[in-house]
């Protein structure tokens, strides 16, 4: 690049290995937000994550996201609240005057993540009162209503009928068919 002459009289040599120094980074070296994802990748691992929680694009879906998600809630975070829950209700809210009876309880199927199989289980539910599996009561404690106090309620029915299952099996309700 230059075309001074005296650059040429600097010029000398040399009888051992020589080695290079590079001083400049590659364009792959120079990807700051690369690095940055390894670090999301380690943080995911120590809190055993999915790094999808993290905004990672890579195979993501809004079904992965919403069960990776369903699936923190239920292996990281309900146990650790039960430690909580068991430490409070044993250790601490005894030495309260007037707490020592009380209890705390967390119900995580309020939570918005965990609605979807409580929808998924009050169908299941259903399906299976219509078939005469479970009665009316112990559906309204799967949906987490309140159980009614009346008699019929304790009895086993089918298809949206109020006949018994065992008024359904009797020949005698049965309706015969016009041919």
């Amino acid at each position: 690049m230059s075309n001074n002459p005296e650059d040429l009289a600097k010029i000398t040599g040399v009888s051992g290995e020589v080695g290079f120094t590079r001083i400049s980074l590659t364009t792959a070296e120079l990807q700051p937000f690369s690095y940055l994802s390894f670090d999301e990748k380690q943080i995911c691992n120590v809190l055993g994550w999915s790094d999808k929680l993290l905004n990672n694009d890579a195979a993501s879906t809004y079904n992965n996201i919403n069960e990776e998600r369903q699936r923190v809630i239920t292996d990281n975070i309900y146990p650790d609240l039960k430690l909580l829950e068991d430490a409070l209700n044993l250790y601490f809210l005894p030495r309260f005057k007037g707490y020592e009876n009380t209890k705390i309880v967390y119900d995580i199927s309020e939570l918005p993540e965990m609605q979807q199989d409580t929808k998924l289980l009050v169908e299941w539910a259903v399906m299976l009162l219509d078939r005469g599996v479970l009665n009316r009561n112990e559906v309204r404690d799967i949906a987490t209503f309140d159980k009614l106090d009346d008699e019929s309620m304790e009895t086993f029915t089918v298809a949206n009928d109020v006949l018994t299952l065992e008024e359904a099996l009797d020949s005698e309700f049965n309706i015969e068919p016009k041919v």
